[in-house]
């Protein structure tokens, strides 16, 4: 049943041969996104290697901060936009090369945070640094290349948390589940309180809608929305529909880790780390 909804798919890098007859050996330093103008996925390889599609293409670049890997991907129009985990540098994806956008710095402020894009805008929400755990809102300035904290409106807001789960529509994110600061035990934080959050992005006005089921969740690696269903990939597949409000668990046939992810229609395609460590 669950192939019906979702596709799975060990991604050709694996067993490809490049055109010089080598076969790619495995990598965990890497990056897979969708090119917005072309479709085709993109895969970079320990800040050196890039395949577009089966073809390798030369490794073309300005110079950027930290690893490739460490970057999130924006599809905004035609447009392919790569953000640091942490907040700060943006890289544009262009005519087959990295190139550097922003006029920022590398913020290290932000790791676990919610990405979203919003009337073709990018923002950050929550995340983790410097000993802080965050619920601010941050935006990208195309124009000057640098990031500034949004204004939120509402009379509650959620708790500053880290590694949250996020579902969109088309005027609103719904935020849950997470971590955050733990007086008595720093180093780890604990989770936060099962509550269902939505920001009205019009607006970008916080309320709190209700309450959710918390062992349904855990330290899941991939949370990836297709349509109006979110699912969390890890040893297993917890899927979430929004408009019933019912949620399935799917088994794999063997453990598999997804490791990195892209959706192409009503598909998700992956590269995954097995039992048997390929």
């Amino acid at each position: 049943m669950i192939k019906k909804i979702i596709l799975l798919s060990l991604f050709l890098l694996l067993i490809v041969n490049t055109s010089f007859g080598q076969k790619l050996k495995r990598y965990d330093d890497l990056l897979l996104f969708k090119e917005a103008k072309s479709k085709q996925p993109i895969i970079i390889i320990n800040d050196s290697l890039v395949y577009k599609g089966k073809q390798l293409i030369p490794f073309k670049h300005s110079d950027y901060p930290d690893k490739i890997s460490e970057y999130l991907p924006f599809e905004i129009d035609t447009k392919t936009y790569l953000v640091h985990k942490g907040c700060g540098p943006v890289l544009e994806f262009r005519n087959d090369s990295i190139v550097r956008v922003d006029g920022s710095f590398l913020h290290k402020n932000q790791y676990g945070s919610i990405p979203f894009e919003h009337n073709k805008e990018i923002y950050l929400f929550g995340g983790y640094g410097l000993f802080v755990f965050k619920n601010i809102i941050t935006k990208y300035d195309f124009k000057s290349g640098e990031w500034n904290q949004i204004q939120t409106l509402g009379h509650v807001k959620p708790e500053p948390r880290t590694d949250a789960y996020a579902y969109r529509d088309s005027n609103n994110l719904y935020l849950f589940g997470g971590f955050t600061a733990d007086d008595k035990d720093i180093l780890k934080g604990k989770p936060v309180q099962p509550k269902l959050w939505k920001l009205n992005l019009p607006t970008m006005t916080w309320s709190s809608i209700g309450s959710y089921n918390a062992d349904l969740l855990t330290a899941f690696e991939k949370k990836v929305q297709v349509k109006n269903k979110l699912y969390l990939i890890d040893a297993y597949i917890i899927e979430i529909d929004f408009n019933s409000k019912i949620a399935k668990k799917y088994y794999f046939k063997n453990y598999e880790l997804l490791k990195h992810h892209s959706i192409i229609g009503d598909s998700i395609y992956g590269i995954f780390s097995t039992t048997e460590n390929k």
